[in-house]
């Protein structure tokens, strides 16, 4: 849990590198989970890595496919790549579980 909420906390100042190492750490003490995921995911958009932050919020998804700020993440990454046709399907899935995500995530 420790490693969980350190690694939430850098992801919320902006220090994803050392976020990840204390998110890849969740998944050999508890496994992981669609939180730790969608942190990953944070972290992996905030480093620019684009495809693999596509990849953890997927996994978030696949493990909660209510999580509308999963959605809404995963959409806003897919609209970097310039995959917008992708991005407008999962920000209309994230108004559907949630109207006020898109308002929320940005």
């Amino acid at each position: 849990m420790t490693y969980r909420l350190r690694g939430a906390a850098l992801v919320a100042l902006g220090r994803y590198k050392p976020a990840l190492k204390d998110l890849r750490r969740v998944a050999t003490t508890h496994g992981d989970d669609a939180e730790a995921y969608f942190l990953r995911g944070l972290a992996r958009a905030g480093l620019g890595q684009l495809w693999r932050a596509t990849r953890e919020f997927s996994l978030s998804i696949a493990d909660n496919p209510f999580s509308a700020k999963a959605y809404f993440q995963r959409g806003l990454v897919y609209q970097r790549r310039g995959r917008y046709t992708r991005a407008d399907l999962d920000f209309a899935k994230a108004r559907q579980l949630d109207p006020r995500v898109s308002q929320e995530s940005r």
